[in-house]
């Protein structure tokens, strides 16, 4: 995974291609960084956008719930973990 604002620039590249939702991974080791992460992408795409995020079964439920309540401002569509179903 790249930086905050490398995730950012590829997010506004995605919607220059017609997209009306982005969804992109995210599961840094610190919760700062993907919290980083969701701001940088959610303030170069803008308010109508809608995003989700996808923490590809790196945390458990419980830290993936934390972790979107502090971005929970940024964040206006759906939030992935694949539970192994």
């Amino acid at each position: 995974m790249g930086s905050a604002q490398t995730i950012a620039r590829e997010a506004e590249q995605v919607l220059e291609q017609g997209f009306q939702a982005i969804k992109f991974k995210i599961g840094f080791p610190g919760v700062q960084t993907d919290l980083e992460v969701i701001r940088a992408v959610r303030c170069a795409v803008g308010k109508e956008i809608a995003l989700m995020v996808d923490y590809n079964q790196y945390l458990s439920v419980s830290e993936a719930e934390q972790r979107v309540r502090g971005g929970s401002h940024c964040l206006n569509a759906v939030v992935e973990r694949d539970q192994g179903c």
